[in-house]
């Protein structure tokens, strides 16, 4: 939830075709290399020609005038991973001069040996600044002037102990150590050297990266990340009856732990309103105090949804490689709020999760230890381990979403049912008290359409602020408001629906809404929902993705699932079209062009045109030459010679799984 304090969601729509798009971005796709790419669009979604091999290092060496890259323009393979499709995933790191660009990703995904898909983000730049005039020290000292916390994790011997006894190296510290890179601003559109700082401070919300301009000491971003023996016993949780926990035996107290170490992965709950934060401690391993059951049911909700993971979609761990957690229970947050919780990475010891008490001092009820709140602060673990979608405009507001997306299926595979309501399992004054619907956003103020109405601005023009105690708070531009419009799609793919968008029930100029259409999607269940988005989120998102991205991604992953021009293909593309996301909106012509010398598919998902005066040849080679389009308008011109095997298909279905 990151910040469960302020949750305004809306739902808005805006076409495809007004998503902003750097010039210097993806360069290399407004005139794609044609023996390279079989299709590729300005957001760097890419199709290669069929039955090309790759040489995973080599590759961007190799093409590298295909992606527009200069000299000193680099691509580093910096992780390979084989899904259980049989999918080779390559993901590279983007460099100028040798230091990495940040957010400069690239994926490569290969299917049965040859090149198949690609996406990502590839920033260019006429003028690069490269002056370092700023010593490391005076960086230093203005992150920290700028970051402003009370106490940081390297003044704290406790912290420092814990990390030198799990690195196993004294050395080990949480002082910062400024590193280079570059960084694309999006004002100028040009690259700036500049240094690269963890932070880490015991003041929540003052966690994170401080990106330093290197010429001239300003603050460019901010990029917060405060995202054994096992005794199983019976415990009665707060919502959900006796459940079994797992204690771990403490031989110096002689008594037990509230430590989950039944598998790979470790969880322990810590007490934060102690002095030392000490790990919660039982006697006689019995959890029966109002303060124990609510610390045993934080264990059992994050406990469930490892396991969750680990048998739906076999991933080991939030981090995938058996992390551990450190939960942290009844935790004060900005303000000295308990209403709250949240994930917090940490790259060097233990990731933690923190949790609030809720607003009642006495009443256990309105703690935030639910199931499908906790399994959304784990999914942001999975984030930060997986695409790493920064938390701000669009990128975190569907950090926000596919954790919300998460909870609600992970709920869905404990329980074998859910609901649609965030939080629901929480009682305030007596009743339920959810914080967000993802059936139906716009109940707390979130939109159900990409720009729609209650949209907050994504854009450049927004500034983040996420802070609330500072003028100008915009929750970092929105993330949890447009958030709204991913839970919206995800709820349409499990359970189905049609209507009309932004509420709207007619075209006539009076309706609610921008150009309001009917729309129509077929339930594919939880499920199979569940599984897509997860792939999405694994493989195909980068730090920067956007909307669109997130779209592609969704479709991507279910035709790698089910089939391209699937049934969960189709209906995904339709859940994403009914809020306001449709397939690439482009016309494609073709002109003065053979095909045939290799088996070769052109799909758009509109009109495919033969332009006047034009000539477009099928080789008689006996390759398979296949176009698809809405429609397909031959003009003269266009030949398929004796010999030559071709097939045309005006397929609107199919059209809705293109990306």
């Amino acid at each position: 939830m990151k910040s469960l304090i302020k949750l305004l969601f809306l739902f808005g729509f805006v076409l495809v075709s007004s998503i902003d798009i750097n010039a210097q971005v993806n360069d290399f796709t407004k005139n794609p290399d044609s023996t390279l790419f079989k299709s590729a669009n300005v957001f760097g979604w890419v199709k290669f020609v069929d039955g090309l091999s790759i040489n995973p290092k080599e590759f961007f060496t190799l093409n590298k005038k295909s992606f527009g890259l200069a000299a000193e323009y680099a691509m580093r393979l910096k992780l390979t991973q084989t899904d259980e499709l049989g999918f080779t995933h390559y993901r590279y790191q983007e460099t100028y001069a040798g230091k990495d660009i940040s957010g400069g990703e690239f994926f490569i995904q290969v299917k049965n040996g040859s090149l198949f898909s690609g996406n990502g983000k590839i920033y260019t730049s006429s003028t690069i600044h490269n002056q370092n005039n700023i010593s490391e020290e005076n960086a230093l000292a203005k992150a920290l002037q700028f970051v402003g916390a009370q106490k940081y994790w390297w003044q704290d011997s406790l912290k420092e102990n814990k990390l030198k006894a799990k690195t196993k190296n004294q050395s080990s510290t949480y002082f910062p150590k400024p590193d280079l890179c570059y960084y694309y601003v999006s004002g100028d559109q040009q690259l700036h050297l500049s240094y690269i700082i963890l932070i880490q401070a015991f003041d929540p919300g003052k966690s994170g990266y401080v990106y330093i301009d290197a010429e001239d000491g300003k603050v460019l971003w901010w990029n917060p990340v405060e995202i054994a023996t096992c005794d199983p016993t019976t415990v009665n949780t707060v919502w959900y009856g006796n459940q079994t926990v797992n204690g771990y035996t403490d031989f110096l107290t002689s008594g037990w732990d509230l430590e989950d170490a039944c598998t790979s992965s470790t969880y322990k709950v810590f007490d934060y309103s102690t002095t030392f934060n000490d790990i919660f401690n039982s006697f006689n391993n019995q959890w029966n105090s109002p303060r124990q059951r609510s610390a045993a049911t934080c264990l059992w909700s994050v406990r469930h949804t490892h396991d969750v993971y680990s048998s739906q979609l076999g991933r080991n761990g939030h981090d995938g490689n058996n992390g551990n957690l450190d939960i942290y229970f009844d935790y004060i947050f900005p303000g000295g709020s308990t209403y709250n919780a949240s994930y917090h990475y940490d790259p060097i010891g233990d990731d933690e999760m923190n949790v609030g008490r809720g607003n009642d001092p006495v009443a256990i009820d309105d703690d935030f230890g639910a199931l499908d709140i906790l399994a959304h602060e784990f999914t942001h673990g999975v984030t930060q381990y997986t695409a790493q979608l920064i938390y701000e405009k669009e990128p975190g507001a569907l950090n926000e979403s596919f954790s919300d997306v998460m909870g609600k299926y992970v709920e869905n595979k404990v329980f074998g049912s859910n609901n649609w309501l965030m939080g629901w399992d929480r009682i305030e004054n007596g009743a339920n008290h959810p914080f967000r619907s993802l059936a139906s956003p716009q109940i707390y103020n979130q939109p159900d359409r990409y720009l729609g109405t209650m949209w907050v601005d994504a854009s450049s023009n927004c500034t983040p602020v996420g802070d609330p105690t500072l003028p100008g708070y915009n929750d970092f531009c929105g993330v949890h408001t447009n958030s709204g419009v991913q839970n919206r799609m995800y709820y349409l793919l499990s359970s189905g629906g049609s209507g009309w968008t932004n509420d709207a029930t007619s075209t006539a100029t009076s309706a609610t809404g921008v150009n309001p259409y009917t729309w129509t999607v077929s339930s594919i269940g939880i499920d199979k929902a569940g599984r897509i988005a997860y792939r999405a989120l694994s493989y195909y998102l980068g730090s920067n993705s956007n909307y669109f991205d997130s779209r592609n991604a969704w479709v991507h992953a279910a035709a790698d699932l089910y089939g391209e021009c699937s049934f969960e293909a189709i209906q995904t593309g339709r859940a994403w079209y009914a809020v306001g996301l449709g397939p690439p909106a482009q016309s494609m012509t073709i002109c003065n062009v053979n095909y045939g010398s290799t088996p070769y598919t052109l799909t758009t998902a509109k009109a495919l045109i033969v332009s006047n005066n034009c000539t477009v040849n099928i080789l008689p080679t006996g390759n398979l030459v296949a176009f698809k389009g809405s429609s397909i308008d031959f003009k003269p011109g266009f030949s398929s010679q004796s010999g030559s095997s071709f097939s045309s298909k005006a397929d609107d279905e199919c059209n809705y799984a293109t990306y």
